[in-house]
């Protein structure tokens, strides 16, 4: 159930299992280990033109855990040159936790998503 954290207890861990290439449409998918689905969900952003952008929506909830293996998948192409992204970062966060609205305003990432997020990754591409 959603009570019970996904792979046991354990750190919380979050990891990218596809990330698609420059230039794709595809889905970003990932892992969620050891934090409670009904507790947690991820929020990603990607940077495009050297900007970060908040996906897949403005004011979206946090991206659901799957309660029994943890996965989840985020469209990070939803408009603009999205498929462009040169970074990609995700943050496995508290879903009562209103994660900040990027919208091509800042070239780095907030302080509080670190202080907020229990795990993160970033990737370049």
């Amino acid at each position: 159930s959603g009570a019970t954290p996904v792979g046991g207890p354990g750190t919380p861990l979050l990891t990218l299992d596809f990330v698609p290439l420059i230039g794709s449409f595809a889905d970003l998918r990932g892992t969620a280990l050891h934090v409670r689905p009904d507790s947690f969900g991820v929020v990603v952003y990607i940077k495009v033109g050297g900007v970060w952008w908040v996906k897949p929506i403005l004011n979206g909830p946090p991206i659901p855990i799957n309660v029994n293996t943890g996965a989840w998948t985020a469209d990070i192409t939803t408009g603009g040159s999205d498929q462009l992204a040169t970074s990609i970062a995700a943050f496995i966060v508290p879903i009562s936790y209103k994660a900040p609205q990027l919208l091509g305003t800042t070239a780095t990432l907030p302080a509080e998503l670190a202080t907020n997020s229990v795990a993160s990754v970033i990737v370049n591409r």
